[in-house]
């Protein structure tokens, strides 16, 4: 336990609030779907996008959103990783809600893909990633060309 204290201690102030921002969101995204429909969850996300935008007071120049990845946005996927590859019992869905929601709240413009395969038994497997200008940030995965996106 020392260790991550000593981790997050070493990391500068932005890193360590952007992983605080990333584990509590990605708590909520995964209580949140354990308790309410996706639709929900969705909409709850978007209200907070929508909120922390306007307090923030982000886009005051017209921009409606960034279209050049920055160091930023690579930071923020560092963050989801990060607080994902700690956090127990998280899934791909959660991940890849919690980027989404913290990429749309800095400006940028990710693609939510959710899609699923024949699995070996007659089964179907499902997937979730996110894209940002046509490459996957969050939810690489070998078989990623396996899945069909759902509309």
């Amino acid at each position: 336990m020392k260790g991550i204290w000593r981790k997050l201690r070493g990391l500068d102030t932005v890193d360590r609030q952007l992983l605080v921002q990333a584990t509590g969101l990605m708590i909520a995204v995964s209580v949140g779907l354990r308790v309410l429909p996706f639709t929900k969850v969705r909409k709850r996300l978007r209200d907070w996008i929508n909120r922390e935008v306007r307090n923030s007071g982000a886009f005051a120049d017209g921009r409606a959103d960034r279209t050049i990845w920055t160091a930023e946005a690579t930071r923020i996927v560092w963050a989801v990783r990060a607080a994902g590859s700690r956090m127990p019992g998280r899934t791909c869905l959660v991940e890849a809600l919690t980027a989404d929601a913290m990429l749309r709240r800095h400006g940028y413009a990710p693609a939510l893909k959710i899609g699923v395969r024949r699995g070996s038994l007659v089964s179907l497997d499902a997937h979730a990633w996110v894209e940002c200008e046509g490459t996957v940030v969050i939810g690489e995965t070998a078989t990623l060309a396996e899945y069909v996106v759902l509309s």
